[in-house]
């Protein structure tokens, strides 16, 4: 069997039982053995010019730039997916890194450690299987970046090591953002075009595409104070006014709040208006601020929460993320 076709083989049965393939174009650009993906947000070294998968897992989107070479196949992948936090990052790659090899027989992983590439937890592998008769090498370096992962890997006989050896570190040295990740902390929601940053050491847990939710690590009488945001979609576009005053309404229906302020603010040059809410129930009595932005037909709503005795205390924190956040 062909390396050429290994390849292929094995990346569709990776891929065949959660993804749908659809082949088109792509903006990136290949030239003197260098791509650059202005869509990706890499550049990066390749020995040929790339084939370009784009792959949809669960809805999610991956572009897979696969190079064929004499000596080996050179794969970059970057897959976009919800928000994973640094803390979770080393068992994230490492549970990723092991799926990647789920479609080999007799895989023996030679070395596997963790380090920082380009501001970003990564994962650097190498393991060793046998197809066909043939001992192969695969290498890999895992990179994860908030809501992205940048996959490199490698995949060549075992009897090639020296020929692919100058190739091989071209690659893995190369490898750049075109952008590199903010380090001040702040959230980047790719799939939504916004941006935050969150308290320092609150945990941030990602529900689903459209809302997160960052929660303080110390309770009040076991509540935790917390700052959420929601995006709806919209069907036609609404203006803030109407915006707000559903947000409220939904908000009055299903939780019982009563508002006892609202007012308007500018946040970053987007026009916002907020609003203080009241809610008691059996255990607590808790005070909310909700700030809503309109960009064309969505909303994005700020809930910002805590017990009634806590919330000025929280609020200067409040208010500081609130000032934080900015479309991109």
């Amino acid at each position: 069997m062909k390396l050429k076709t290994l390849f292929i083989v094995t990346v569709f049965i990776l891929m065949s039982a959660i993804t749908s393939f659809s082949f088109q174009d792509n903006d990136f650009t290949y030239e003197n053995g260098k791509l650059i993906s202005q869509k990706d947000n890499i550049e990066t070294y390749l020995p040929t010019k790339p084939e370009v998968i784009p792959v949809n897992i669960l809805g999610t989107k991956m572009n897979c730039y696969q190079s064929f070479s004499d000596d080996g196949v050179f794969n970059v992948f970057v897959h976009r997916h919800l928000y994973i936090s640094k803390s979770n990052a080393s068992s994230y790659l490492s549970n990723l890194y092991k799926e990647s090899l789920r479609v080999f027989k007799n895989v023996k992983i030679l070395y596997s450690r963790t380090m920082e590439c380009e501001g970003m937890p990564a994962l650097k592998s190498k393991a060793e299987f046998e197809a066909d008769g043939i001992n192969f090498y695969k290498e890999s370096l895992l990179m994860l970046g908030g809501n992205k992962t940048y996959s490199m890997s490698i995949l060549y006989p075992k009897a090639n090591s020296e020929t692919i050896k100058s190739d091989k570190e071209k690659m893995f040295d190369s490898f750049k953002l075109l952008k590199k990740p903010d380090k001040s902390g702040r959230y980047v929601d790719e799939n939504n075009d916004f941006s935050i940053i969150f308290p320092n050491g609150w945990d941030i847990e990602q529900r689903d595409h459209n809302k997160v939710i960052a929660w303080c690590p110390s309770q009040d009488d076991g509540y935790r104070p917390r700052i959420a945001i929601a995006i709806t979609k919209n069907l036609i576009p609404l203006d803030l006014e109407a915006a707000f005053k559903s947000t409220i309404a939904s908000i009055k229906m299903f939780s019982g709040d009563n508002v006892i302020e609202e007012g308007e603010m500018a946040v970053n040059s987007n026009k916002a208006k907020w609003a203080v809410m009241l809610r008691k129930d059996d255990k607590h009595e808790s005070k909310s601020i909700v700030y809503e932005f309109v960009r064309n037909r969505d909303d994005f709503t700020i809930f910002c929460y805590a017990t009634a005795d806590q919330f000025q205390k929280y609020k200067p924190i409040f208010d500081e993320t609130v000032k934080s956040f900015r479309f991109e």
